[in-house]
C-alpha cells in the first residue's frame, strides 16, 4: 500500500497593509471620536434644552402687523403726540417699494429668504472680527433675530443671544418671509423718534414711502447700525457715509450698477427743515388724551389700542400760546433778578466744551441760523463794561450791556422786582462762565428806564416809539411758571393749552389740573349773586375800613391793594377797578354759604373755603374750572363745557367716542347731523338767567374799559374779562372777545418767592393773553358781546357818583336793569351837587 506524505501549503500576502501600529492608533483615536460624540452630544442636548424653557412664546405677528399704537391728532390732521412718539400707522407688505427692502436687506441681512432664522456663518464671522478688534465692530443677527430681540431683551449676554436664536427659529417656523419683513420695517427704530420705516421717511424728508428715492432708502438703512450716532439732523456726515456703504453693497449684491450706485452717491442729503426731533408741540394736552384713552379703554390702550383720538386744538394757535407764555414769563424773570452763572469753565477746557457745544448745536460757521428765542447755552470767552463775547458751539457772538441791565443779583426773600441795575457787565460777569443767552428781539431802554417806580412815568416825547434791537442778549429759565388755557365760546372747543413753561421741566399740567388762589377773578362769581339777590350795577357800595368778626373771636381787617379808600362807589365801578373792600360788602350781603353755592352752580368743582376770606379768592380753583365759569358768562348764563377730546375712533374704524359739535366744519356731514340732534335732545343747561348774566357781561367790560384791565383794549376788538392778583404767589387774567375765551396763569409753584411787589394780573398775566389774543383774532371777525340786550333788561342813565337817575343833560352812564330795579329817584344837577359840596366843606371846617 502507497502511503501519503502531506505537507503545510505556503501562503503569501500579495497586498499587505502598511502603517503596523501608527494605523492602528490612528483609527483608535477615530473610533473614540466618533463614540465621544454621543456624551457629547447629549451634554449639548442637555445644555441646550436648559434655555427652552426660557424662550418666551412665539409672538404673534398679527397682532403686531395691526395699528397697535394709538394716535393722537388735531382736527386737521396734524399728529400732536402718542404714547411712542412717531410710531405710524402700519404699512403693510405690498405697500412698501422694492427699493427700501432691497436697501435693509443689503445693510442687514442679505441671506434673508436664504437662511432659517438665524445665519451660523454670518454670527462665526462677526464673532471672529470682535474678537480680533477686541470689541463689538460687526453684528451677525439676521432680521429674524432682530425682531426676536425686541421680544426677549436688549440685555448684551451670551445667554440671551441663545434664547434669542431658538425664538427666531420659531417664528421662522410659523410666519412667511413677506410677513416677517413686513413687521420688521414696521418696528425698527431710526432715531428722531421715528418708529419704523413709514415715520421715518416723513420725519427726515416729509415724504411717504413711495416718494423716497434709492438714496434716501440706502440712508434710512443705514440708521439701524446706530440710530443716535447716525441720525442725519445731528450728524449728516456720518450718515452719508454710511449711505454710500448701503449703495456700494446693493451694487455687490446685483441690486444696482456701479453707475446707477454712484449717480445715487451723488445725491445730496435734503432734509426737511421745519421738523423738531420728537418734540410735542402740544405734550400737557397729549398726556391728557393719553390718560382719557387709559381711563376709557385700558392701561394699554396707546401700546396696543389702534385708537385714534382726535383734539381740538389748532397747532397754529398752539404755537403762539406757548411763545406768548415763554416771552412773558422771562419777562417776570428778568424783573426778579439773576440767578448766575450755570458754571464755570477753566481757560484750559474751554476747547473740548466748545466742541461739545457745536456737536449739539450742529453750528458752521457762515451757515447756522440760530432758533429765534431759543435758549443757548454759551462760554463767556471775554468780558467788557459795555459788551461781552460768548461762544454759542464755537461761533462767537457779541452780548451788549442793554440786553443786560437786569442781571443784578437774585434774592430769595425779596418781594421788590428791577431794584437795581448792572452798569458794568465785569460785575457779573467773568471769562469761563457759562450762561444762557438767546436771540431775540427787545426794547433798548435810556439807563434807569427799566427800574418800575411808584411814581407815574414821564411820558416821551411826542409819544415816540423806543428803539429796538435785534441780536444776542442775556437770559436764563425762568423759575415761575405759567399756563394758557383758549377755547371757542359757541363750540367750546380748546384751541391752545400750555400748562407749563417747559414739560422736559415739569409734566404737572397746570392748565387742567392746577389749583390756585383765583384772587379777584372769582369776585365775578359773587357779584353775580348779588344781582340775583337784588343789587344792581348801580348799588352804591362803601370803599372805606372794615372789620369782620370771625367765627372764634378773631378781627378781620381786610384791605385794599393800594391801602387807599375811595368813598363811595357804583358796584360797577366796585368791581371795574377790582376793589376788595366794596367786595367784602357784597360777599357779607350774600353770605358764605351762598357765594359757594352760586361758585359750583356756574362750574367749580373744588371745595369751597366757606369763609370770610372767599369773598377775595382765597379759596383754589382749577384754570379749567374758571374757563366754564366766565364762558357761561359769555354765553348769557348757558352752562359753556370745555371740550378738548372730541371723537376717538376704533381700530376698525368706528367712531367710539364723538362729543365734537355740530359747528365744526371739519367734521362728515353725517357726524355732524348727528351731533345736532343729540344737542337739541340735550341742551346746555341754563344756570344763570339771561338777565343777570347781561348785567354780568356789562360789568366784565368795564373792567377792560374803565378799570385794571386798560391794556386789553389794546386788541382793537370788544373785550371783556377780570383781573386777578393774591397778595404774593398768583396772578391772572380771563379775558374774551364775542368768539374767543382765554385764561392765563402766573405765579409761583412752590410759592418759594413772591411774584414780586407791584406785579399785578394787568401787569403779568394780561400781557401774555394780549400777545396770544393778537394771533387769535387776526383774519377771523368776531362777534358782539353784548349784542341786543334780553327783554326783561332795560338801560337807564344813573349818575356816576350816586347811583341815581342822571337827569337830562347832566353826566351819566348807561347802565343795564332788570325791569323795575332801575333807580326811581334823579339825583341833584351840577350846581345842586356843587351847593352840597360847599356845605359839606363848611360843616367839616
Amino acid at each position: 500500500m502507497r502511503g501519503y506524505r502531506t505537507s503545510r501549503p505556503q501562503v503569501a500576502l500579495t497586498n499587505r497593509r502598511r502603517g503596523g501600529w501608527a494605523l492602528a492608533c490612528v483609527r483608535a483615536l477615530i473610533v473614540i471620536a466618533l463614540w465621544a460624540t454621543i456624551p457629547v452630544g447629549i451634554a449639548a442636548t442637555v445644555f441646550l434644552s436648559s434655555y427652552l424653557e426660557r424662550v418666551p412664546p412665539t409672538p404673534d405677528l398679527e397682532l403686531m402687523r395691526s395699528p397697535h399704537a394709538s394716535e393722537i391728532v388735531t382736527t386737521d390732521g396734524t399728529r400732536v403726540g402718542g404714547l411712542i412718539r412717531g410710531r405710524r400707522p402700519h404699512v403693510p407688505h405690498e405697500a412698501i417699494p422694492a427699493r427700501v427692502k432691497f436697501a435693509f436687506l443689503a445693510a442687514e441681512d442679505d441671506a434673508f429668504f436664504e437662511h432659517e432664522g438665524f445665519d451660523p456663518i454670518a454670527i462665526a464671522r462677526a464673532f471672529l472680527r470682535n474678537r480680533a478688534a477686541g470689541r463689538v465692530v460687526e453684528g451677525g443677527s439676521t432680521l429674524t433675530q432682530q425682531l426676536a430681540k425686541s421680544v426677549v431683551s436688549n440685555e448684551e449676554s451670551y445667554d440671551r443671544k441663545i434664547v434669542e436664536l431658538f425664538l427666531a427659529r420659531r417664528i421662522e417656523a410659523r410666519y412667511s418671509k413677506s410677513e416677517i419683513l413686513e413687521v420688521y420695517l414696521n418696528q425698527i427704530y431710526l432715531g428722531a423718534g421715528a418708529q419704523g420705516v413709514a415715520a421715518a421717511a416723513e420725519i427726515y424728508f416729509d415724504k411717504t414711502l413711495p416718494e423716497l428715492t434709492w438714496a434716501e432708502s440706502a440712508l434710512l438703512a443705514g440708521i439701524t447700525n446706530s440710530p443716535t450716532a447716525l441720525n442725519p439732523f445731528r450728524n449728516p456726515d456720518r450718515a452719508l457715509k454710511r449711505r454710500r456703504l448701503i449703495l456700494r453693497r446693493m451694487v455687490t449684491l446685483g441690486v444696482m450698477s456701479q453707475d446707477e450706485a454712484d449717480a445715487h452717491t451723488r445725491e445730496p442729503l435734503t432734509l426737511r427743515d421745519d421738523w423738531d426731533g420728537d418734540e410735542d408741540t402740544a405734550p400737557y394736552a397729549s398726556v391728557e388724551a393719553r390718560e382719557l384713552l387709559k381711563q376709557m379703554y385700558g392701561d394699554d390702550a396707546m401700546e396696543t389700542g389702534g385708537y385714534q383720538a382726535t383734539l381740538s386744538l389748532s397747532p397754529t394757535l398752539q404755537d403762539h400760546a406757548r411763545a406768548s407764555v415763554a416771552r412773558g414769563l422771562r419777562a417776570v424773570d428778568r424783573r426778579q433778578g439773576y440767578r448766575g452763572p450755570l458754571a464755570h469753565v477753566a481757560e484750559g477746557y474751554w476747547e473740548p466744551f466748545e466742541r461739545r457745544a457745536a456737536k449739539v448745536y450742529g453750528t458752521k460757521e457762515g451757515s447756522w441760523s440760530p432758533v429765534p428765542m431759543r435758549p443757548y447755552v454759551g462760554l463767556v470767552r471775554d468780558v467788557s463794561p459795555g459788551a461781552m463775547t460768548v461762544s454759542v458751539g464755537g461761533i462767537e457772538v457779541s452780548v451788549p450791556l442793554h440786553s443786560a441791565r437786569w442781571a443784578f443779583p437774585y434774592d430769595r426773600t425779596s418781594k421788590r422786582n428791577a431794584a437795581a441795575e448792572l452798569t458794568d457787565l465785569g460785575h457779573a460777569f467773568a471769562p469761563g462762565d457759562v450762561i444762557v443767552v438767546a436771540y431775540d428781539t427787545w426794547t433798548v431802554r435810556a439807563p434807569g428806564e427799566t427800574i418800575r417806580r411808584r411814581r407815574k412815568r414821564k411820558r416821551r416825547k411826542d409819544d415816540e416809539p423806543l428803539p429796538t434791537h435785534t441780536g444776542w442778549r442775556l437770559d436764563q429759565l425762568p423759575r415761575v411758571e405759567g399756563m394758557l388755557l383758549s377755547t371757542e365760546i359757541d363750540t367750546g372747543y380748546v384751541r391752545a393749552a400750555v400748562g407749563g413753561w417747559d414739560f422736559d421741566r415739569s409734566q404737572f399740567n397746570r392748565a387742567i389740573h392746577g389749583c390756585r388762589q383765583p384772587g379777584s377773578v372769582f369776585k365775578p362769581i359773587v357779584y353775580s349773586r348779588a344781582l340775583e339777590r337784588g343789587l344792581t350795577p348801580a348799588t352804591v357800595i362803601a370803599d372805606a375800613p372794615l372789620k369782620v368778626l370771625k367765627e372764634g373771636g378773631e378781627v378781620w381787617a381786610p384791605k385794599n391793594a393800594d391801602w387807599k379808600f375811595s368813598g363811595h362807589l357804583l358796584l360797577r365801578d366796585a368791581l371795574a377797578r377790582s376793589r376788595n373792600l366794596p367786595s367784602v360788602q357784597v360777599f357779607n350781603h350774600i353770605g358764605a354759604e351762598e357765594a359757594a353755592r352760586q361758585a359750583y352752580r356756574l362750574g367749580i368743582t373744588t371745595e369751597m373755603a366757606v369763609t370770610e376770606a372767599l369773598s377775595l379768592g382765597a379759596s383754589c380753583v382749577k384754570p379749567w374750572d374758571l374757563m366754564r365759569v366766565y364762558g357761561t358768562f359769555a354765553r348769557r348764563g348757558v352752562r359753556m363745557e370745555p371740550r378738548m377730546l372730541l371723537t376717538v375712533e376704533g381700530p376698525d374704524g368706528r367712531i367710539e367716542l364723538d362729543r365734537g359739535h355740530f359747528a365744526d366744519a371739519s367734521a362728515p356731514t353725517m357726524a355732524r347731523l348727528d351731533r345736532l340732534i343729540r344737542s337739541v335732545l340735550d341742551s346746555p343747561e341754563r344756570v344763570l338767567h339771561e338777565a343777570h348774566a347781561y348785567q354780568m357781561l356789562h360789568l366784565l367790560r368795564a373792567v377792560v374799559y374803565a378799570g385794571t384791565a386798560g391794556r386789553a383794549s389794546a386788541l382793537g376788538v370788544p373785550v371783556a374779562g377780570k383781573t386777578g392778583t393774591t397778595n404774593a404767589y398768583d396772578t391772572w387774567f380771563v379775558g374774551f372777545t364775542g368768539d374767543i375765551l382765554t385764561s392765563v396763569w402766573v405765579g409761583a409753584d412752590d410759592n418759594d418767592r413772591p411774584v414780586g411787589s407791584g406785579e399785578t394780573g394787568g401787569r403779568v398775566a394780561l400781557p401774555i393773553w394780549l400777545r396770544y389774543m393778537k394771533a387769535a383774532v387776526h383774519e377771523r371777525p368776531q362777534q358782539e358781546i353784548l349784542g341786543e340786550p334780553p327783554e326783561m333788561i332795560e338801560m337807564h342813565r344813573v349818575d356816576r357818583e350816586l347811583g341815581m337817575a342822571s337827569q337830562d343833560g347832566e353826566p351819566g352812564i348807561s347802565l343795564p336793569f332788570v325791569r323795575g330795579t332801575e333807580p326811581k329817584q334823579e339825583a341833584p344837577d351840577r350846581n345842586q351837587k356843587a351847593a352840597l359840596r360847599v356845605d359839606d366843606a363848611s360843616t367839616r371846617f
